[in-house]
């Protein structure tokens, strides 16, 4: 058999079996401390002047952790179902209290970095707050409570029960709890105290008698019998000094130890009749409550102080340590460690330093820096004080420097300084304490570096200087290889000829080297070719020149220039220009046809300088721009446009900067008519633009009436549709239906309202029922609710769509009470009979759009049919509700239930009528 698989599968069992002994354990732990402490004398069922089971619970979830709560549940179920006798429910209730008091403490505990030695001071008052008083208040109340409700106390009872349970728990937690948490804590700290005793048996005799003496001193004074007289005098804190004497020698341990024993020896007495708790006491409670008073105060104390001990004692060694450590590498360290006083005078001066410097610990005290670790001259006594100075305004510039210092023989040296400001207890400077290292090895291969760096830059610069100066030579011959290159002597014959592009050669290379110019162009071009030649040669100069040549059936332009090589030979670079020659005539061409558009221009164009001259005036209609009579050539653009020049200076000032094309929006008014133009401004040099405004008066007069226009028919549409809905019918005119799991549909009829059509105008009944729904329609708009539809005197009303909301029924709720309320007021208006029949209900609609003419948003499904029966069937001045509307707003509204009515459809239904909003 494979025994590690054999381990794989028993070791879950025996995980869950430790973890199930240790809960049975904690649950006996908790029923045995309650067994004992209910049978005390004077001590019912219901509680105990120390309740040992909650400190048992808080330890044992301390101690294992709150996964071990089950133990607690347990212990406290079978302690109530075997001792007082409950119901099962009962019992549950007292397990829940209980554990979750328990679970509550700890858990705050936990989040508070609670640790269970209770070394610390915040842990002993986080302890004492959270655990002895917030965390009791629980089962102090669920536990009386739960007693009323099972008929075991009166309330009249429940205050002084809950009063016991609170100090009982309160008792239990603070003697018991601190006890077991020592106990099982103490086991680390055994051999140190063994080693203790050993090295100091007067300690071990001291803390002997300290016991013998707190035993006997508790014992006389809390098990004297109330006819003694010792009973009778304020001796119950005579124990006090010897469990401070305790806290002290021993920490918490014996804090804890010394108060659990003067507590079992105090309560002990008060049980045997005895002590002075007993006797002052008018009767058995008040007894017990000068007893938990007691235990309290001791316990408390006890704590805090061995808890303020401990911590004093733990910040003394760790300064002791840190004292030792700081000396060990102050004085044996490999740094220079120096201290000056605000005169600026050597205070302290270590081992280190005075090997490194030279100077002996009695030389240099009291002398200043300058001139023995610093070379001295005329400005270093004042710098040393300015230094000083602005150490104390400035400490973070000066956190780490480095200067040349000199040694006692002369030597300099260099040291990095790290520097710190040293304050007295008030904040007040006292003088700077600086740390060095030695860094001159560091600073004599820096500038080697640095020197070797610099003779590298300027071999670099050399050697780049001189790649520069070749790379332009090879790109100038790279640029010349584009074209074509001749070298030709005085009598016209080709002596070489380079070419990158063979399409420009009249004929191959190799039938023109050694060719004559006569033999390879025309006449006519050959003649002016080799007359150029000649000239350059006779005058020793360039001669820049065009000719054309037809090559493969093309003309082909181009720009030659010929430079004397020598007396006997020039070189001849052509260069192809025929795209230049075609976009030359197009743009001939091109300025020929923009006159001619020009002149059948309608717009404005304008050629305006940078300062806001007008220069020219293009041929066009530019009447629209400006009245006829004005001289627009010698106007500026401050005498053209008078308020609007600054915008129209700022729109030139930015196409000149951005080098691009601006376009704007204006409006001028010229004999006393408003004209719109788009322009756009174009920069055409360095310090003009070209300004084209077009008329588009008209345009702007349409935009602003069609926007209008919508603007009227999105109202509209608004108005009829919701606007989700509105919005997806404008982009798709389909059937809209969507269906809604839980909506509040509200029907609402004019009851009186037919009665009262005989009496008014047809004009006038109209007019107050749109009045009426007027003030509907602001009520629905205002609690963002759905007008669904009027249907004569009938509004219809949703809640929860198009959007879904969670609170859709209470919205129709408060629509529906304040309907009422309304309509009281308009009845008391109109002094007649004029009433409101309102019915709710909630379930599953259909909303949606349907048809392709006179659209409405409207509603289908059985949740509608039932909400206009509840409205039919209903009461006038009533709002009548289902019971599935009944039931989401029970909790927050008043009701009054109805009997239930024959619904048409439905059979019998359970309805109820909504009162009123509940208070808050």
């Amino acid at each position: 058999m494979n025994h590690n698989k054999s381990r794989s599968l028993r070791f879950p069992k025996s995980r869950i079996a430790l973890y199930l002994a240790k809960v049975t354990l904690v649950a006996a732990a908790y029923y045995l401390g309650g067994k004992i402490a209910v049978s005390l004398p004077g001590v019912e069922l219901l509680g105990s002047s120390v309740w040992p089971p909650a400190g048992i619970a808080q330890a044992a979830l301390l101690l294992l952790g709150i996964s071990y709560w089950p133990g607690v549940a347990l212990g406290a179920f079978f302690f109530d179902i075997l001792g007082i006798k409950p119901s099962l429910i009962l019992a549950l209730q007292a397990a829940f209290g209980t554990t979750l008091q328990a679970v509550f403490a700890v858990a705050l505990l936990r989040r508070l970095d609670f640790h269970n030695s209770l070394n610390r001071l915040k842990d002993v008052i986080n302890f004492i707050i959270i655990s002895a008083f917030i965390s009791t208040q629980i089962n102090s109340f669920l536990g009386p409570l739960r007693m009323y409700l099972g008929g075991l106390i009166q309330w009249s009872k429940y205050w002084e029960v809950r009063w016991q349970w609170f100090l009982g728990d309160a008792m239990g937690i603070l003697v018991f709890t601190p006890l077991l948490l020592i106990l099982f804590t103490l086991k680390p700290k055994i051999k140190y105290y063994r080693k203790s005793l050993i090295k100091s048996p007067e300690k071990w005799l001291m803390s002997s008698v300290l016991l013998i003496v707190l035993v006997v001193v508790s014992w006389i004074v809390f098990t004297a019998k109330t006819e003694a007289a010792i009973s009778r005098y304020p001796l119950e804190y005579l124990p006090f000094p010897l469990i401070i004497w305790a806290a002290i020698q021993w920490g918490q341990s014996g804090a804890v130890f010394a108060s659990f024993l003067v507590s079992c020896i105090a309560i002990w007495g008060a049980i045997d009749g005895g002590g002075p708790f007993i006797a002052k006491g008018a009767n058995i409670n008040q007894a017990i409550l000068f007893l938990q008073a007691f235990l309290g105060v001791i316990t408390v104390t006890s704590l805090l102080l061995a808890a303020t001990v401990s911590e004093r004692i733990a910040t003394e060694n760790l300064l002791r340590q840190n004292e030792i450590k700081y000396r060990e590498l102050v004085e044996s360290g490999n740094s220079i460690i120096v201290k000056l006083d605000t005169n600026g005078r050597i205070t302290f001066f270590n081992e280190f330093a005075q090997k490194f410097f030279g100077f002996s610990e009695a030389e240099i005290l009291g002398k200043s820096p300058v001139g023995t670790i610093i070379a001295q001259n005329e400005t270093t006594e004042k710098n040393i004080v300015e230094l000083l100075n602005n150490i104390r305004q400035h400490p973070e510039l000066y956190q780490r420097n480095e200067y040349e210092n000199i040694r006692r023989n002369g030597e300099k040296v260099w040291v990095s300084w790290s520097n710190q400001m040293l304050v007295d207890s008030e904040g007040n400077f006292i003088g700077i304490v600086a740390i060095g290292t030695d860094i001159s090895d560091r600073r004599k291969a820096e500038l080697a570096i640095q020197k070797l760096n610099e003779e590298l830059e300027m071999r670099v610069a050399e050697r780049t200087a001189t790649l520069a100066a070749t790379e332009a030579e090879l790109r100038g011959l790279f640029a010349a290889m584009t074209d074509v290159i001749l070298i030709v002597d005085r009598q016209g014959y080709m002596l070489k000829v380079v070419s990158t592009n063979p399409s420009l050669l009249i004929k191959p290379l190799s039938e023109q080297v050694g060719k004559t110019l006569h033999e390879l162009l025309p006449k006519a071009q050959a003649d002016i070719c080799f007359t150029h030649v000649q000239t350059a040669l006779a005058t020793q100069t360039t001669v820049n020149f065009e000719y054309d040549l037809s090559i493969n059936n093309q003309q082909v332009w181009f720009s030659a220039n010929i430079s004397p090589l020598s007396p006997e030979k020039v070189i001849w670079v052509a260069r192809d220009m025929s795209d230049r020659k075609i976009l030359e005539d197009k743009l001939r061409d091109s300025y020929a046809q923009l006159n001619t558009l020009l002149e059948s221009m309608t717009d404005a164009i304008l050629v305006i300088d940078s300062q806001a001259n007008n220069i020219e005036v293009a041929p066009t209609n530019p009447q629209r721009l400006y009245a006829p009579d004005i001289d627009i050539i010698s106007s500026t653009i401050e005498q053209f446009y008078g308020e609007s020049a600054e915008t129209f200076l700022s729109k030139i000032h930015q196409a000149l900067a951005a080098k691009q094309t601006i376009n704007f929006e204006y409006n001028l008014s010229i004999n006393e008519t408003e004209f719109w133009f788009f322009a756009n401004i174009a920069p055409i040099s360095e310090d003009s633009v070209i300004w084209v405004a077009r008329d588009i008066s008209d345009r702007k007069k349409a935009e602003a009436e069609l926007r209008l226009e919508k603007e009227r028919s999105e109202q509209l549409l608004l108005n009829i549709l919701p606007e989700p809905i509105a919005s997806r019918l404008k982009q798709n005119s389909s059937v809209i239906a969507e269906s809604f799991n839980e909506v509040t549909i509200m029907f609402a009829d004019l009851v009186g309202f037919t009665s009262l059509s005989t009496k008014l105008q047809p004009i006038e009944l109209v007019n107050l029922l749109n009045q009426i729904f007027s003030t509907f329609d602001q009520l629905v708009e205002e609690l963002g609710l759905e007008k669904i539809k009027t249907i004569g005197d009938a509004y219809m009303v949703a809640g929860g769509l198009p959007i879904p909301r969670v609170d859709h029924a209470e919205a129709i709720a408060d629509l529906a009470l304040n309907l009422l309320n309304i309509m009281q007021q308009f009845q008391l208006n109109l002094e007649e009979e004029l009433q409101i029949r309102i019915g709710i209900n909630t379930g599953i609609v259909v909303a949606g759009v349907i048809g392709k003419k006179k659209f409405i948003y409207d509603l289908w499904g059985d949740a509608v049919n039932v909400a206009s029966r509840m409205e039919s069937h209903g009461i006038p001045g009533y709002i009548q509700v289902t019971e599935a509307t009944y039931q989401r707003l029970k909790h927050k509204y008043l009701f009054e239930k109805r009997e239930e009515i024959n619904v048409k459809g439905k059979g019998k239904m359970k309805t109820y009528f909504l009162i009123a909003k509940k208070a808050i």
